[in-house]
């Protein structure tokens, strides 16, 4: 009791110093906090149901989850709460540059779920979190197909469409993916520089095809026990500087990372049992990266605006940072082959060239995420094209598989052999339309940076082969994670790097990564 009466009589006491301007931002920002603790709920639901092994259906997370949502929307559309924001706007006074970024980033945030009817939110989430639920069981016994789970995607393509129609009536696809990436001027702008990079590097692709094919190491195919595996990501992990201690790691049909209340709690999750164990460790790179970013949030602005990304597309530039740029990199390989050799003695045989050739290997395949980085963007541009066809109503679920296919040919030169490894094999389409974009937008602002880096740190590569990340990792928190999310990706980068987002560094780095291969074989 004493203590809770000293406690009190500390925050009255700080109260009675702060201005009139500090007092009416921290009472607003209470609300704030209430916002997005209850979407840390929500992660912690869907973080529930992808990894334990729970008897729960999915209705049982699917209506939790939208009654979550549906108490956000009442914060949300609170005049009150929109008043007092703008009040403070208008008169600042002594409030610093974050927390006026933190009411501009909000009221930016508020603007869509103002417009929504309540019903669609709730309706939008439960159907995502039943549709994904659907489409985890059917992982487990086989059936992704459109025949099991057709309904769902119709129902949830249905809902996406009124939804980015409320957002922008002109532009439906762009206003579901803005509530990834915020300041997106068009899908035109995507296409066009999605399609740009298409063209670009099809010569490149076509040279890295043809280059000899070394078979197989056996090392790297063969069977592996998952906690060895973990401890080996992890070790990986340790050596570039990520905060693994921090870090829960589990296991589930699909990488993913889910910041429950970051930067203090945030995990990731793998699906640990594969064939090829060298085919997680660069998923394991990608939804640390993830991580870490979320861990260099400043502690203080937790479950607010200071706390969260700029944007999916800036949070996926981290990911495919430390996946490719580093991870891919020969450098990198040269580090990690003596930890590798520990786990499987056969690679100690290999050079790092080799190991660089085999893991870069470029081929016309249908799974993303074990595409080479030569190919990849072509991935997000056919499920971009595709999902602004169902979003604009030109095409229909029914023919969804068919059109995926023929445009699986025309990008990546292979049509998939089943719904599970084509238009089924990710998650995103049931958890929500709009997401592939910042895929593309993260490639080539993850490239954008590395050139940056290098003009920093010009050793930067012999750095990484003495496995010296302080360099590297104290450049992307001082200018990138501990920004939060204040200010939209798009602005960040511009204001960091002095140029806008755009493809002409990843074109770069990929024709230096073809000639690498080039030397390598």
């Amino acid at each position: 009791m004493l203590y809770t009466r000293g406690k009190n009589q500390r925050q009255e006491d700080r109260a009675m110093t702060m201005s009139k301007q500090q007092q009416a931002f921290v009472a607003w920002l209470a609300t704030v906090k209430q916002i997005w603790c209850l979407e840390g709920l929500k992660g912690e639901l869907e973080w529930q149901m992808a990894t334990t092994d729970h008897q729960h259906p999915g209705e049982y997370f699917a209506s939790k989850t939208a009654e979550i949502s549906g108490r956000q929307q009442v914060l949300w559309r609170s005049e009150e709460f929109r008043a007092d924001a703008l009040r403070l706007l208008a008169n600042p006074g002594d409030l610093s540059e974050m927390q006026m970024g933190i009411i501009r980033a909000t009221l930016r945030e508020s603007q869509l779920p103002r417009t929504l009817p309540m019903k669609l939110v709730r309706q939008t989430v439960h159907a995502g979190m039943v549709g994904q639920s659907a489409w985890e069981e059917a992982g487990k016994d086989g059936r992704r197909t459109m025949e099991h789970l057709g309904g769902h995607l119709k129902k949830i393509v249905e809902l996406q469409r009124m939804k980015g129609l409320a957002a922008d009536p002109d532009d439906p696809y762009a206003g579901l993916a803005r509530t990834q990436e915020p300041g997106l001027p068009s899908t035109k702008w995507l296409l066009d520089i999605l399609e740009d990079l298409h063209r670009d590097l099809q010569p490149l692709v076509e040279e890295a095809v043809a280059f000899p094919d070394l078979g197989e190491i056996p090392a790297l195919n063969k069977p592996h026990e998952a906690n060895a595996f973990r401890l080996f990501t992890m070790g990986c992990l340790n050596r570039m500087g990520l905060e693994v201690d921090k870090l829960e790691i589990a296991q589930s049909s699909h990488p993913f990372c889910a910041p429950i209340a970051a930067p203090d709690d945030v995990r990731i999750s793998i699906p640990l049992e594969y064939e090829k164990w060298w085919r997680l460790l660069l998923p394991g790179l990608h939804e640390a990266a993830h991580a870490r970013y979320e861990q260099g949030f400043l502690p203080e602005w937790k479950y607010t605006p200071g706390a969260r990304p700029a944007s999916t597309g800036l949070h996926e530039s981290i990911a495919r940072f430390y996946e490719c740029r580093v991870g891919r990199s020969l450098p990198f390989l040269e580090l990690m082959l003596d930890m590798m050799g520990d786990m499987f003695p056969e690679l100690k045989e290999w050079s790092p060239e080799k190991l660089y050739s085999a893991l870069n290997r470029c081929t016309r395949q249908t799974v993303r995420v074990q595409a080479d980085e030569l190919t990849y963007n072509s991935h997000i541009l056919l499920r971009v094209r595709i999902y602004q066809e169902l979003i604009e109503g030109r095409l229909e679920v029914e023919d969804f598989s068919a059109r995926w296919n023929e445009l699986s040919l025309h990008y990546l030169g292979v049509e998939p052999e089943s719904d599970a490894l084509g238009c089924l094999r990710d998650p995103h389409p049931f958890m929500g339309i709009g997401y592939y974009g910042t895929y593309g937008i993260g490639n080539m602002v993850a490239a954008m940076f590395w050139r940056e880096i290098e003009g920093v740190h010009p050793n930067i590569e012999v750095e990484i082969r003495k496995g010296n990340f302080e360099g590297l990792n104290r450049w992307l928190q001082t200018n990138i994670f501990c920004k939060g999310g204040v200010s939209t990706g798009f602005q960040l980068v511009e204001d960091v790097l002095g140029r806008p987002v755009g493809p002409y560094d990843l074109i770069q780095v990929m024709r230096e990564h073809v000639a690498q291969l080039n030397r390598a074989y």
